[in-house]
């Protein structure tokens, strides 16, 4: 098990995007402008001490047409070229497993597991 990474607040122009990140999402910025400005931004981006997103390519972008000056960022130093390449793989993965559940799906999901204690192995939203 790794510690625990140090959050930090960094300005969003000492940010550089990874210039091989596969995913086109910018048809998502404003739904995550929307949430970051409801909820605050609760999930830091994930980045080298040089600036290089790891994690969180989508969120910086909406950080951005936010305005914000600042957002919170983990340091990835600790890991290995493999393992950053391994996390961002893991990362994509998820997302498109996510991306196919529809938002009716969710809202069902929730509904009928509203009461629901988790076995360990479902998915429990909400």
């Amino acid at each position: 098990m790794h510690p625990p990474a140090q959050l930090e607040h960094w300005p969003i122009s000492r940010l550089v995007f990874y210039a091989r990140n596969p995913r086109k999402n910018d048809h998502a910025v404003d739904a995550v402008a929307a949430a970051i400005r409801e909820f605050g931004f609760r999930v830091p981006i994930l980045a080298k001490s040089g600036g290089t997103v790891i994690d969180g390519h989508l969120r910086l972008k909406a950080a951005r047409k936010l305005g914000l000056e600042t957002v919170p960022v983990l340091l990835g130093d600790d890991m290995t070229e493999t393992q950053i390449k391994a996390f961002r793989l893991s990362v994509n993965i998820e997302t498109n497993i996510f991306e196919k559940i529809t938002l009716d799906q969710l809202v069902a999901n929730a509904i009928l597991h509203e009461s629901a204690q988790p076995t360990g192995n479902q998915l429990i939203l909400f």
